[in-house]
């Protein structure tokens, strides 16, 4: 069961959910009100603080009512109640109240030292992978304890660690698991040391070190230097060496020191939270399970705890329920609340062990549940049976044939009739060899993952999330002409850019496989760029398949087809955990199940067992090594080549990724359908921003009570398709181009949202401000993690950083993507710039990539930004930047530049808003260029003067016409004074005298002609005749006229 704990508008709200499907009660809700000065008071006397949160949390009677309910049923089963204590986002001041203490909301006892009602508090993470749980052999534990020199704690005022008492009474605690250590005299514990130690797979990580709260607020670990004195290393940076393991730790213990003093008495300590905080970083970072010291726990106390702790680890590999025997070995001493234990595992294993359970994700009441016998499976086709864990804990070796796993004995089998539980209607069980409530569970777990998108800028601007149903758009596909069946090894193969432009037959998602039929194939690879749709239509599908109203039969795919999405970045690491010689449905069932929670891979084994499957492969280009790519993609045509008539395949790929290595194209060329998506269409521009609208109109308006307007909706639709269809939105600009990506529409359409809302008029005119509100869009993410305090660098400064990452790729000859070592130089100057000269360059661009959406990867190990017209203005905003700190350079070297078109959007940008001596400083640049009278006559250059440039750009060239003649050209000044006649001529008012007296005669005889022209018309009174003249082209005319 999960305590959730959210804050809402009146106060906060506590829910109880239940994750076990046999659970004999719902889920319940109610209202909370904590008071945490007075539990604060309290902290000095556990029992009375125990007793006060236990009050104000079950103060609903219906949530207390609800918890001893689900224990009752939990005991009745012969099993205990896991409680999972998860506090929300927006209340993270329950974070830091002491769960540990909580007590039962009837008897009184403490649930942190019960084995009857297991606590500990759940922690979600970025890695959304499953843990399985791996038999325990040969665990290994590194032991690492930071003792600086005493003369450098002083400064903090923290104690001297004993190295030597610490490592000993760990390695008592760790009796029976292979032990290394690191720290000491000779080797003091430096964030390098530990990074390095921890590849090498460790299982169990013992840190012992004091820890801190930084300058910024932010927790950090008294860590040594190389001379080993003492040193704060932010808890982020170590989270971010963990996060970037292949395989991390099951288990990292934090313990606070208290070497010094009689090590009777534990302490809360100067920094209680520091540990804990980092605690919950290191679990969002992927580690399964971390305990943190929530104070200097006595050396007495860990060594009663800590050998408890780790021999019922190691009996049953359930880490929640071996640290509540361990805290009940201890509950008579003052500190035995302050271990606390962060974990994102629902079930509890850490790893298996003879005669318990084979899976994370089982229940506890399925102890009893164990099958007498393993059973087997035939594997078809495969040199090597893959065996791995199946209900119940016995083992199967995937394979094509369909076999039920028998029910264990003394348990009756799943039925087939048992109710599908209630949400939208779902295809019935496709299959024999899984249950009804098996494939209830898999659409279920289906739908939670990938049938509600959060797009990007949702979070900060407002909370509701959307169906694919509400906002899907059928995006339409190329089908290439003659190339996939014809192309043979000898011939060379088409290069990125040649794919885009073939020309091809115009085929909707829906009518794709029966395109594939007339072509006698089963599969399709569709080919896009960054943002184009590919991973949602491969979505769509899935969700199309499993409703009702649809099914495989709306897709033309025969009726019963069993669905499965499988992200190929997963690949490599399935065929590391299951071997090279692994069967492809193994290496699909383990790589689906990472993103399915806790939906096990046996499962979803059995389901491609079914005699019809459509496999969903998306990502083809992010297997980073173009090896295991080729390995991959050649495992995928064996299997498509090799396998049941009625399996059929769907595999996306970006441009790059697929065209690049040769290998990975033939592999799939003869027997894939190529398909390419294409650009929104101004038809279905139109309906995004209409279903966009809509949609967030209908969640605006169920939040707010009130009903939906689906005139208000249809309005701020229509006002934003008019401002698309402006001039600026059309033609070849990148603006329009932008409008016609699905990804950065909806930014625009946020972005449209949100400036009404505001009362700023909806989308910005000024295309700068565009591009930079949608970079603050796609940088949300980013900022929001900063927020949290867990990367070092902010958005604005990520941002700067990037500016010069911009730059150097629109110089290397209009690339768009680059490697990572090729950008590690960009990068290491845009942190310099941003006085972060420490951070690793690498480190930044993948976890960019990762927590943004404006940098994105390209292919394997190439990053790139999401759409060119980003690129265009953090290039731009680098050549301010350079200016502003007084290197004109790049300024020349841009003006130089002026007559590519590569360059054109990027010196627009520039020029955006500029301060004025930029401005007139580039124009005066280009004016000097020798090429300067050829580059007037440029439709840039008229752009720029009656829009980016104005004013400042039409000085620079008064300037250049007052300039002395030798220095410039007479050609270049007649270039000037015609651009500003044509294009400014109110600068040139006060200046008729001395361009009447120019030494270059082009500029006079220019200038006199554009006078005279202007006098056209002017008349005056002869004095001697009194006639009135008029002056027209060819001189003074007599009208004839008398005065």
């Amino acid at each position: 069961m999960t305590i959730s704990m959210r804050q809402g508008v009146g106060g906060y709200e506590i829910e109880l959910l239940h994750d076990d499907g046999h659970a004999q009660y719902g889920p319940c809700k109610g209202p909370a009100a904590f008071d945490l000065e007075m539990l604060s008071s309290l902290q000095p006397r556990p029992v009375e603080y125990g007793r006060a949160l236990a009050e104000q949390l079950f103060s609903d009677s219906r949530v207390a009512e609800g918890f001893v309910v689900a224990e009752a049923v939990a005991q009745r089963s012969g099993g205990f109640l896991r409680v999972l204590v998860r506090v929300d986002e927006s209340a993270p001041e329950l974070q830091t109240l002491r769960w540990e203490m909580l007590q039962h909301p009837r008897s009184g006892v403490a649930l942190s030292t019960s084995e009857r009602v297991v606590l500990c508090r759940f922690m979600a993470s970025g890695d959304h992978s499953p843990v399985k749980p791996l038999a325990r052999t040969g665990l290994t534990a590194l032991v690492a304890v930071s003792a600086p020199t005493p003369e450098s704690l002083e400064r903090w005022r923290i104690d001297e660690v004993d190295y030597e008492g610490e490592v000993h009474r760990v390695r008592e605690a760790l009796d029976g698991i292979e032990v290394h250590t690191l720290g000491g005299p000779a080797s003091p514990l430096t964030l390098e040391r530990l990074g390095d130690a921890l590849r090498h797979e460790v299982d169990i990580v013992y840190l012992v070190c004091h820890g801190m709260i930084g300058r910024r607020g932010t927790p950090a670990l008294v860590l040594q230097d190389e001379a080993g004195a003492g040193k704060l290393v932010e808890s982020q940076a170590l989270a971010a060496r963990i996060r970037e393991l292949r395989v991390r730790p099951r288990l990292v213990v934090l313990a606070s020191c208290q070497s010094a003093g009689d090590g009777e008495q534990g302490s809360a300590g100067p920094h209680p939270v520091a540990l804990t905080t980092t605690a919950s970083l290191l679990a969002e970072a992927g580690v399964p399970a971390v305990i943190a010291m929530q104070g200097f726990v006595s050396m007495k106390t860990v060594e009663l705890m800590m050998p408890k702790l780790f021999s019922e680890l190691l009996h049953h590999g359930e880490i929640d329920r071996a640290l509540a025997v361990a805290r009940g070995r201890v509950r008579d001493r003052d500190d035995w609340w302050m271990p606390v234990l962060f974990t994102r595992l629902k079930g509890g294993a850490l790893w298996s062990t003879p005669g318990s359970v084979g899976s994370a994700s089982v229940s506890p009441r399925m102890e009893a549940e164990k099958p007498s016998r393993p059973s087997t499976m035939d594997n078809q086709g495969a040199s090597i049976g893959q065996q791995i864990n199946v209900y119940g804990g016995g083992t199967v070796t995937l394979g094509a044939t369909t076999i039920v796993q028998p029910a264990p004995s003394g348990v009756a089998p799943p039925s087939a009739t048992t109710p599908t539980p209630p949400g939208p209607p779902i295809e019935p069980s496709p299959s024999s060899t899984v249950s009804a409530a098996e494939w209830a569970d898999y659409c279920e777990a289906v739908r939670q993952r990938y049938g509600v998108n959060r797009f990007i800028g949702f979070t900060s601007a407002f909370e509701c999330q959307l169906a694919w149903e509400e906002l899907y758009v059928d995006l339409v596909m190329d089908k290439a002409h003659g190339h996939s069946k014809d192309l043979r090894a000898t011939e060379p193969v088409p290069e990125p850019r040649d794919l885009r432009e073939q020309e091809g037959t115009k085929v909707s998602l829906d009518e794709a496989f029966a395109h594939a039929h007339e072509n006698d194939r089963r599969a399709l690879v569709m080919l896009g760029d960054p943002g184009s749709g590919k991973t949602t239509q491969l979505q769509q599908v899935l969700l199309w398949m499993l409703d009702r109203e649809r099914g495989p039969t709306s897709l033309r795919l025969p009726e019963g087809t069993v669905p499965v999405f499988v992200a190929l970045q997963e690949f490599p690491g399935a065929i590391k955990a299951l071997g090279a010689h692994a069967g492809f449905e193994a290496l699909v069932a383990w790589a689906a199940a990472q993103h399915l929670g806790e939906l096990s891979a046996q499962l979803i084994g059995r389901l491609l067992a079914s005699p019809r499957v459509l496999y969903l492969l998306d990502g083809l280009d992010e297997i980073p090594d173009p090896e295991q790519r080729v390995q991959v993609s050649t495992t995928i045509a064996k299997a498509h080549v090799n396998g049941p008539s009625e399996h059929h395949m769907l595999v996306s790929s970006r441009y790059a990724g697929y065209s690049d290595v040769k290998q990975v194209h033939r592999a799939l060329d003869n027997a894939f359908l190529e398909l390419k998506l294409r650009p929104l269409d101004d038809e279905q521009v139109e309906h995004l921003v209409r279903n966009w609208n809509r949609a967030v109109e209908s969640r605006e308006a169920r939040k707010q009570g009130r009903p939906a307007s689906e005139q208000e909706a249809q309005r701020r639709a229509e006002a934003l398709l008019r401002r698309i269809r402006a001039p600026g939105f059309t033609g070849e600009d990148q603006l329009a181009q932008m409008a016609r990506t699905p990804l950065l529409l909806t930014a625009l359409c946020l972005i449209d949202r949100e400036r009404r809302r505001k009362r700023q008029g909806g989308l910005p005119k000024d295309r700068e401000a565009i591009y930079a509100e949608c970079e603050e869009i796609l940088l949300e993410q980013w900022q929001l993690e900063a927020r949290r305090g867990k990367p070092s660098l902010g958005a604005e400064e990520a941002g700067r950083i990037l500016q010069p990452v911009a730059y150097w790729l629109h110089g290397e000859e209009k690339r768009r993507h680059a490697r990572v070592a090729e950008l590690r130089g960009p990068v290491e100057e845009g942190l310099r710039a941003a006085k972060k000269a420490g951070e690793d360059a690498g480190e930044f661009v993948r976890s960019f990539t990762s927590e943004s959406g404006l940098l994105t990867p390209w292919g394997p190990q190439e990053y790139g930004f999401v759409h060119l017209g980003f690129q265009e203005h953090l290039a731009a905003l680098h050549v301010r930047e350079r200016w502003a700190r007084g290197e004109v350079e790049l300024v020349q070297v841009l003006a130089g530049r002026f007559d590519e078109g590569w360059w054109r959007e990027v010196i627009r940008l520039m020029l955006a808003g500029a301060e004025a001596g930029l401005v007139e400083g580039f124009m005066g640049a280009v004016a000097r260029r020798p090429e300067f009278a050829e580059w007037s006559r440029m439709r840039l250059m008229s752009l720029c003067l009656r829009g980016e440039a104005g004013p400042a750009g039409a000085r620079a060239l008064v300037e250049l016409l007052r300039a002395t003649v030798g220095v410039v050209t007479a050609e270049q000044q007649g270039a000037a004074l015609r651009l500003l006649v044509q294009q400014v001529p109110g600068v040139l008012e006060g200046h008729d005298e001395w361009l009447r007296a120019h030494p270059v005669e082009e500029v006079r005889r220019r200038w006199l002609g554009r006078t005279r022209r202007d006098e056209v018309g002017r008349t005056k009174v002869d004095p001697k005749s009194g006639v009135e003249l008029v002056w027209i082209p060819g001189g003074w005319f007599t009208m004839g006229s008398a005065v």
